[in-house]
């Protein structure tokens, strides 16, 4: 790459069998697919870029290594999409905007650092991340939406943001947490939540949730104890369906009905 340029276009190395790449400090933006399905394998983005593409670097099956600058402040959605040998990536806090489905079938990935401003975890953006153990969830975020962390069969702790206010659905769908901890601040917990976590024992949903989903915790194989605080109003239908170790179940006077298929296929 020339030196002096400053945006690299899109699609520019897309399909490229291209393992090494050094981007010029010049640089400014990198567009949408600009390495995308290429062979690279380390990448470092110079300290003048303030925007990652659309796919810039989707479907880098041999990206191991992402180096993010300081002045990054837009990472678009799918940018390392499906980049199956990353391994850990740092989000700096100049980062304030960030799409869906990011760090998807990043199947590799083990460590991910989100940056202090961080508000939300966007759509699917841990979507099947199947080596990721573990999440700290910094105070600042208030919303995880849909399918963040769905499919990531190996997350089994997570420091929850004491700010939480809203779960999306499916958001860990398929995780194998055993416990819940989840903060005061919340108030709703979308459908499918937690749905197939077929290691959770024990769900105490904290007093200030109103609002619990359609199948938020369907067929949680291993869970025994739930207890449903004053604050829930609202329960889903097939909330708890397929529980079959559910033995001890405990509703808050703010339920006034059980809806259909609630417990169906439970030990009660």
């Amino acid at each position: 790459l020339e030196e002096g340029m400053t945006a690299i276009p899109s699609y520019l190395f897309y399909g490229c069998p291209i393992s090494a790449i050094t981007i010029p400090n010049t640089v400014t933006s990198i567009g949408s697919y600009a390495f995308s399905e290429s062979g690279v394998v380390s990448i470092e983005i110079p300290d003048l870029v303030a925007s990652i593409g659309y796919r810039a670097f989707s479907d880098c099956a041999k990206l191991t290594s992402v180096k993010i600058a300081d002045s990054v402040t837009e990472i678009n959605a799918y940018a390392f999409d499906g980049c199956t040998s990353l391994e850990e990536v740092v989000i700096p806090d100049s980062t304030s905007s960030i799409g869906k489905s990011t760090f998807k079938g990043c199947s590799s990935l083990k460590y991910v650092k989100l940056p202090n401003n961080c508000q939300r975890i966007v759509e699917a953006m841990f979507q099947n991340c199947a080596s990721l153990e573990s999440i700290v969830l910094l105070d600042s975020v208030t919303n995880i939406q849909s399918s963040a962390f769905s499919g990531c069969t190996a997350l089994k702790e997570v420091v929850w943001s004491k700010s939480l206010t809203t779960l999306g659905d499916s958001a860990f769908r398929s995780t194998v947490l055993t416990e819940l901890q989840l903060p005061n601040t919340l108030t709703r917990i979308g459908d499918s939540a937690f749905r197939d976590c077929g290691v959770l024992t024990t769900v105490v949903l904290p007093n200030g949730v109103t609002n619990v989903g359609n199948s938020a915790f369907q067929n949680c194989d291993a869970l025994t104890t739930v207890v449903v605080p004053d604050s829930v109003t609202s329960l889903g239908s097939s909330v708890f369906y397929d529980c079959d170790a559910l033995t001890n179940v405990t509703l808050g006077a703010g339920i006034t009905a059980i809806p259909i298929s609630a417990f169906e296929h439970c030990n009660l």
